[in-house]
């Protein structure tokens, strides 16, 4: 993660960003933390919590996905999907073990 520059465009960004999604899905698209975001929220006096990711559940077609992705993949698209990145690397783990895949 690098540091963002808070530029007038970035903050307008953010407020834009901020209206459909989560601070680490911000975070995430915008190339920082999601506690680097919450932070701005404040300075700029965003006080809207951000949408709440709906409760995730896993689809056949989302684990045979998650097989076929590679690490960077994985841990690109992970924060995307609310998910914390060991949690997918996990679930991945356990669905190539019970494959019979590994």
């Amino acid at each position: 993660m690098s540091k963002v520059t808070w530029t007038p465009e970035n903050d307008e960004r953010l407020r834009v960003l901020a209206q459909n999604h989560t601070h680490r899905q911000i975070g995430v698209i915008m190339g920082t933390t999601a506690g680097a975001i919450a932070s701005r929220c404040r300075v700029l006096g965003v006080k809207r919590e951000p949408c709440r990711a709906p409760k995730f559940s896993w689809t056949p077609e989302l684990d045979q996905a998650i097989i076929a992705m590679s690490d960077e993949e994985l841990t690109r698209v992970a924060p995307l999907l609310n998910l914390r990145i060991a949690y997918a690397f996990a679930r991945r783990e356990h669905l190539e073990r019970s494959c019979g895949k590994k």
